[in-house]
């Protein structure tokens, strides 16, 4: 399914990018050095060239937030993680 779509026993889409990002690794961030992140969603992206962030309410995992973080500046982005540090 995509966009707005349903069908039986399947979950719509969370949140949908058109065009494409082509999105390429991702992590949940668990740290404790950036307190107002904890628990959101970073996923990098190929084509869109940026790092987005996405919070969820956790009672009906639906994204409340968005953000577009490093926004060309470092070219494709491959992958993301959450370092001991």
């Amino acid at each position: 399914v995509h966009h707005d779509m349903q069908a039986p026993n399947i979950i719509s889409p969370l949140k949908e990018y058109t065009p494409a990002v082509a999105p390429s690794g991702a992590v949940f961030y668990d740290g404790e050095l950036f307190t107002q992140w904890k628990n959101d969603f970073f996923m990098a992206t190929l084509r869109g060239r940026a790092l987005h962030r996405l919070r969820f309410d956790q009672s009906t995992d639906r994204v409340v937030e968005f953000e577009i973080l490093l926004e060309g500046k470092y070219g494709r982005l491959r992958d993301v993680g959450v370092g001991p540090s």
